[in-house]
């Protein structure tokens, strides 16, 4: 019986979910491995949404530079990213004033230096 790589690798995302299984070849589980990383080198990972005013375009065009940005919306003043990014490198932004928190992606409100914004 020849059980698939798709079954196979559910059956061991169940009996090791503390574990990343990846496949370059198939490239499978790349996204996840890419965030661990981020993760474990940037004092946790911000998921969620944030605000910044059209001023702060360079800021912007940063974000995009490092990867962060998933999603946009345009607003009337400001731009609205979903962005996954370090901890770290959030705190740079934040304390700069170039953006503000919106909510993570549970869409809990979150206040600037509010623990818990992993």
């Amino acid at each position: 019986m020849i059980i698939s790589l798709k079954k196979k690798q559910q059956e061991l995302e169940f009996q090791h979910p503390e574990e990343l299984f990846i496949s370059a070849e198939k490239n499978i589980g790349i996204e996840p491995l890419k965030e661990k990383i981020l993760e474990r080198i940037s004092n946790g990972l911000f998921k969620g949404w944030v605000s910044i005013s059209h001023q702060a375009s360079a800021a912007r065009a940063r974000l995009y530079e490092e990867g962060c940005v998933r999603d946009e919306v345009i607003k009337d003043n400001e731009w609205h990213l979903k962005l996954n990014i370090g901890n770290d490198l959030l705190t740079d932004y934040l304390n700069s004033s170039q953006l503000k928190i919106l909510y993570d992606d549970n869409q809990q409100p979150l206040e600037v230096g509010e623990p818990g914004r992993t």
